[in-house]
C-alpha cells in the first residue's frame, strides 16, 4: 500500500503496519514490468545513498500506485543492472 505525501514522496506500510517514507527517484521500465527506485526521505543525497527497488504498477481504475518487493533473486539482479545503467547514463549527461 502506498500514500503520496507530495509529488515525489511515497509512504509505504509494511505487514506490521510500520510506515516508511521514501523519495521516488525513478521508474525503471523493463520487459518484465515497471520498477520503482526509492530512497528513504531523510537521506540527504550525499556521496552514498540507500536505494530500494520495488515492483511498481499503477491501477488506473482505482487510481492507486502499487509497490511490492522483488522476491525473485534473478529478477532482482536484472533490475539492479538496469538501475545502474540508468544512473550511469544520467551521470554522463
Amino acid at each position: 500500500m502506498a500514500e503520496h505525501d507530495n509529488d515525489d514522496l511515497v509512504t509505504l506500510i509494511d505487514v506490521e503496519d510500520n510506515e516508511t517514507t521514501f523519495r521516488f527517484l525513478a521508474l525503471i521500465e523493463t520487459d518484465e514490468g515497471g520498477f520503482a527506485m526509492l530512497t528513504p526521505s531523510e537521506d540527504t543525497g550525499g556521496e552514498e545513498m540507500d536505494i530500494y527497488l520495488f515492483h511498481y504498477d499503477y491501477d488506473e481504475e482505482e487510481e492507486i500506485e502499487n509497490y511490492s518487493p522483488i522476491e525473485d533473486e534473478e529478477l532482482f539482479k536484472r533490475v539492479v543492472v538496469a538501475a545502474e545503467q540508468m544512473v550511469g547514463d544520467a551521470a554522463e549527461e
